[in-house]
């Protein structure tokens, strides 16, 4: 895990000056040879697990696509989101990231 205080010894910032800008306190970095995709999954799972709704089942619960929002994909192709339906065993149900409005949203913030 990285805190603010961490990065206030490697740059000329605070916590209360990342905190007000972005609503970050710490950040966790993931093991070696995991992606995006592999905490996607993590969340997706958790969620299904807490609706009682296996993956292979979600079309039947209303579920048509699985949207990831990404500045770090795992690669270009395929998507993030592609990744994630495989890897929850969701066949048959649309996938899409955005990557683009995630970046820019983002600077927007970083700019205000």
């Amino acid at each position: 895990m990285i805190t603010n205080k961490d990065l206030e010894k490697l740059v000329d910032t605070n916590d209360q000056w990342i905190q007000e800008r972005t609503g970050i306190r710490e950040r966790h970095k993931l093991a070696a040879g995991l992606g995006t995709s592999d905490m996607c999954v993590g969340a997706a799972k958790r969620c299904l697990a807490a609706r009682g709704i296996e993956a292979d089942k979600i079309g039947d619960f209303g579920v048509e696509v699985i949207i990831v929002g990404t500045v770090t994909p795992d690669m270009m192709f395929p998507s993030t989101a592609c990744l994630v339906q495989d890897k929850i065993g969701a066949k048959g149900r649309g996938a899409s990231t955005f990557r683009r409005g995630v970046r820019d949203s983002f600077s927007h913030c970083r700019q205000a």
